[in-house]
């Protein structure tokens, strides 16, 4: 429930913004959820919690075919999230718009960086974070939370990586 969250507290924001004349004029706006989405991932959610327990139990990943065709589903519902965002993005983006990104876990902006990647030749990331993130993937979750630096670094142009807070 972030995003709503986000926008309920928005009225309490300081559009002013130096660089921007008249930022305040501009607003803010928050597209809409995607229930689609939103009844796929509480479904896919609750089938990798089930998935990790089972990995947790000693288990192997190759040790039952419904939980392989589970990981595919998972990773091919990811990719084609992030190639929804990264359109969107760039449509927003085409039409003069600063994007950002809330919801989900932080794997969600993804699509965004990529977005960004094929419209400038160099940019960098600062991520705030108490883990690096940098795995190539998760329990074999490719656009996992704990990949999405990694992802960024090796789907894009993204670069330099600036991480602040890493503590593991």
């Amino acid at each position: 429930a972030g995003p709503e969250a986000v926008l309920m507290a928005s009225p309490q924001l300081d559009l002013y913004q130096s660089d921007i004349k008249d930022a305040w004029k501009t607003g803010i706006f928050l597209d809409n959820e995607d229930n689609n989405w939103l009844e796929i991932s509480d479904h896919l959610r609750e089938a990798a919690r089930e998935y990790i327990s089972w990995l947790e139990e000693g288990n192997e990943a190759d040790d039952d075919e419904n939980y392989e065709t589970l990981l595919t589903e998972i990773n091919e519902a990811s990719a084609k999230l992030n190639a929804e965002v990264k359109a969107r993005a760039k449509t927003l983006l085409d039409a003069g718009k600063m994007v950002g990104i809330v919801g989900g876990d932080h794997s969600t902006p993804l699509g965004l960086i990529q977005a960004l990647a094929e419209r400038y030749d160099s940019f960098g990331i600062l991520q705030v974070d108490a883990h690096a993130d940098l795995r190539i993937a998760y329990e074999g979750f490719t656009y996992s939370h704990a990949s999405i630096m990694y992802n960024a670094l090796n789907e894009t142009a993204a670069g330099p990586l600036v991480q602040v807070g890493i503590r593991d």
